[in-house]
């Protein structure tokens, strides 16, 4: 087989891996039963540039796939990592709502703790008060029975 015919095997494999049909050289049988109408006939020279062309064309649609097929995969990760950020987000999102119920029932806490405390505080000084004007009745009682008992002692 010639260089020029492997040349154009090679092509051809390449042809039928991407679902194109082969071209068919000039060899008893190998075009089956072609007309000869419809046959192309071509020199050395033009039958090397087609073949340069086909290998081109054949190698950047090669090319072209493997980009595709990175930007697919590339558009399945970011989709995967949207999805994971999004669900991030949310749980980020549910714990700020949750730590928000925290800070709002402290919040209520201590409203309630200083409410207390403001009516133990008020509760004690009213108690004090009380406790003092008894003081001061009792004292003036004591002065009075103290008078009182001077009064009989001198008489």
């Amino acid at each position: 087989m010639t260089e020029q015919e492997q040349e154009w095997e090679n092509l051809n494999k390449l042809l039928r891996q991407h679902g194109l049909r082969p071209v068919c050289r000039d060899m008893p049988g190998s075009c089956g039963n072609v007309p000869d109408a419809e046959k192309i006939v071509m020199d050395k020279e033009s039958s090397e540039a087609l073949q340069h062309a086909l290998k081109i064309l054949l190698e950047e649609t090669e090319r072209q796939r493997k980009i595709i097929r990175g930007l697919i995969e590339d558009n399945h990760q970011l989709r995967d990592e949207l999805r994971l950020e999004r669900s991030r987000a949310s749980r980020q999102e549910q714990r700020a709502n949750d730590l928000d119920v925290i800070v709002e029932n402290v919040k209520h806490k201590i409203c309630q703790l200083e409410d207390e405390s403001i009516a133990n505080a008020s509760q004690q000084h009213n108690q004090i008060r009380d406790l003092q004007k008894d003081h001061k009745i009792s004292q003036e009682v004591y002065r009075h029975q103290v008078k009182q008992l001077e009064e009989q002692e001198e008489m």
